[in-house]
């Protein structure tokens, strides 16, 4: 019985059809997810490639991490500076 559950499980776990993701850096994101890159937006799209996209982005990439918009974030240096993720994908100092 074991073997037989254990055949299945393998057999299961071959037939999953893993999710098409697209990379940035060490980062990836599933498709339609929207990101600035350089000076413009770029969307996932099914086939784990990027384009160029008119939408806005989901958030701000920034140290290898995803920020949603409206996040804040201090840097490091002295004295610290509070930064907030734009719409557009960029950070903007915050008063």
């Amino acid at each position: 019985m074991r073997v037989a559950l254990a055949i299945v499980m393998a057999l299961f776990s071959l037939g999953a059809a893993a999710e098409e993701r697209c990379w940035m850096g060490s980062a990836s994101f599933s498709p339609g997810v929207t990101v600035r890159a350089g000076n413009s937006i770029m969307v996932c799209t099914p086939e784990s490639s990027w384009q160029n996209t008119d939408t806005w982005a989901a958030g701000c990439f920034s140290d290898g991490k995803f920020f949603s918009v409206g996040a804040m974030q201090s840097t490091d240096t002295q004295p610290p500076v509070i930064l907030q993720c734009n719409q557009d994908g960029t950070w903007q100092q915050w008063n």
